[in-house]
């Protein structure tokens, strides 16, 4: 199908090929809600979801023109990152996906190289292109998570396997400028195949309740914290890559002339071994009755509560190739967000940003402690980092990426 015949259509059928956790209280499948959400709100799509099983009670979620089919087995010990479930759970993926098949998809869009191969096969049979939707380099996070040495044998052999599946795509949408830039310098992809599509919010849903709201103080009651009390909220994942170890250690330090603070940290659920292990650090660093760990909250339906509570923001993520999908999402409500003077958080920011030079305990507590002086109660500071996340990162503004990503792949096939 050609470029004006894609055009011509009025519905355009797009298939998302997507084995991951596709759960609203999972980092990794957001980006995937909400494109979805865009392209069928903003955009004139009918998406069609193959996934785990996972999420289910998020569909309703969803727009009508979007259905999820999920495999028939998913085991109840599954954790995010590699694992041996994979292996049965992408073989179910593969022959759930066939059915996609029967509506004639324009684009089958693909998300984790694990998906590639079946992604690949869809299109072969259906004669559309295959957009390949990567939020970061596999190799890379298996390097950062200690299970193989950079530069070694096993590191060499996945690498390859990784460029031979980022080729089979028509074309690429990455996250972030810095994961283009990997694609076509190391992987050898040609820059005309390459589409960045920053992460985006729902500035609609995602927008500061005020204080005296009554789901505001019923939360603040749950979590038995005091009126007089400043909240500090870290949201996503609990692991290295995340800084959530060097989020705990800064604690102590903030105390010292912030005796006031509560540290509200939403996550873990899906990395429980390093929560456990987290929370554990709280206790040997004796500031336990400052914090409060929620394992999970729903992204849709919670968030927007724990988040209109808080006073500044926290994302310690430290350097990494991929995009920090949680910043638009501190923006949309306005809060003051410390992180480390990394490119990708400049990007997102921009003169906005708390940054912190230092990747140390010591200098994030310093950057808490400016948050909390300088611009929590700094309306117009909250204002325009507000308006950024409206005006840049909008739905809308996703949805447009996309379309223009799949109006490439259309040439280009």
């Amino acid at each position: 199908m050609g470029t004006a015949e894609f055009k011509a259509r009025k519905k355009q059928v797009v298939v998302f090929v997507t084995p991951q956790i596709l759960s609203t209280d999972h980092g990794g499948g957001i980006r995937v809600f909400e494109e979805a959400r865009a392209l069928s709100l903003h955009g004139s799509h009918t998406i069609s979801m193959y996934t785990y099983g996972f999420g289910e009670s998020s569909e309703d979620l969803l727009p009508s023109s979007t259905s999820a089919s999920r495999i028939w087995f998913t085991p109840k010990a599954f954790s995010a990152g590699p694992t041996a479930h994979r292996i049965h759970m992408d073989a179910q993926l593969a022959l759930k996906s066939i059915a996609s098949l029967r509506c004639k998809p324009d684009i089958v869009h693909v998300h984790a190289h694990e998906g590639v191969p079946i992604a690949r096969f869809l299109s072969l049979l259906d004669g559309c292109p295959l957009v390949f939707d990567i939020q970061g380099s596999t190799v890379d996070e298996i390097v950062r998570g200690g299970l193989v040495k950079n530069g070694g044998f096993t590191y060499q052999l996945l690498w390859r396997l990784e460029q031979l599946i980022s080729k089979m795509a028509t074309i690429l949408i990455s996250s972030s400028p810095t994961i283009s830039e990997m694609l076509i310098d190391q992987f050898g992809i040609e820059k005309q195949k390459v589409v960045t599509v920053l992460d985006a919010v729902d500035t609609n849903i995602f927008k500061p309740l005020g204080k005296e709201a009554e789901p505001i103080k019923d939360l603040r009651k749950k979590l038995s914290i005091l009126e007089n009390r400043r909240i500090a909220v870290y949201v996503g994942s609990f692991s290295k890559l995340q800084g959530t170890d060097i989020l705990i250690r800064s604690i102590p330090h903030v105390l010292k002339s912030n005796p006031d603070v509560t540290f509200l940290l939403v996550g873990g659920k899906w990395n429980a071994r390093y929560y456990e292990s987290m929370k554990k650090l709280a206790q040997k660093l004796n500031i336990r009755k400052h914090v409060v760990f929620i394992p999970s909250a729903d992204y849709y339906r919670e968030l927007p509560i724990y988040l209109s509570l808080a006073d500044v923001a926290l994302a310690p993520k430290m350097h990494s190739p991929q995009s920090h999908g949680k910043l638009p999402v501190y923006m949309a409500f306005g809060l003051p967000t410390v992180v480390f003077d990394i490119p990708i958080n400049k990007l997102f920011l921009d003169g906005l940003g708390i940054f912190v030079n230092k990747i140390s305990p010591a200098s994030l507590a310093e950057g808490i402690e400016s948050a909390l002086d300088e611009y929590a109660d700094n309306p117009e500071f909250r204002l325009k980092l507000r308006a950024r996340a409206t005006t840049l990162f909008s739905l809308k503004r996703l949805a447009t990426d996309l379309e223009n990503a799949y109006r490439i792949a259309h040439s280009a096939a």
